[in-house]
């Protein structure tokens, strides 16, 4: 989201960046998106937590939903489906960043 702390960006990515980052991710780890009507109002995706091998089967996720659709309990169901398929991946141990909108 521009001019909030929820993205950790300080800069948007390109449409470039962004699908780099998706393949880059995916190899790996699940990327979920939730469409309404064919509008995207929501994504959640899991990553590599930390290099170390002890951190093997730790992720991080997360989630970014629309502000139009909060409280609608997408990102209830993102979440759900993110931790099951890590868990069938074999992760044991899911982390997230989590901050408060301004």
């Amino acid at each position: 989201m521009r001019d909030t702390a929820v993205s950790f960006e300080e800069a948007i990515p390109s449409v470039a960046e962004f699908e780099g980052r998706i393949r880059k991710t995916t190899v790996t780890h699940p990327w979920l998106v939730m469409e309404i009507e064919g509008h995207v109002v929501g994504y959640a995706y899991a990553s590599q937590h930390r290099p170390r091998a002890a951190y093997r089967w730790t992720a991080e996720v997360t989630v970014y939903i629309d502000t139009h659709h909060h409280r609608a309990r997408i990102g209830r169901r993102l979440y759900a489906e993110l931790l099951s398929r890590l868990r069938r991946q074999g992760f044991r141990l899911a982390v997230a960043g989590i901050t408060l909108p301004k």
